[in-house]
């Protein structure tokens, strides 16, 4: 197991979550808007500016299609 500060899985959990809406070909405004949030919201999420609740972790991987877990197997 890889030992991450908070920032830095903040970070790769947010560059996970835009590699997988891009590798869907979904724009950062369209995935916001699916999400019932704003874009900036999204950008701070994926830049790993921000900590997000599980409870929006799993909006976001029930919009990709995914399971939560999928989110951060890669850690």
């Amino acid at each position: 197991m890889t030992t991450l500060t908070e920032k830095e899985f903040l970070q790769a959990l947010g560059l996970r979550i835009m590699k997988l809406r891009l590798a869907q070909g979904r724009s950062r405004l369209s995935f916001a808007k699916e999400l019932a949030t704003d874009e900036k919201h999204l950008r701070l999420i994926e830049s790993g500016e921000i900590n997000m609740g599980v409870g929006y972790a799993y909006r976001i991987a029930n919009q990709l299609g995914i399971e939560i877990s999928d989110l951060v197997k890669a850690f």
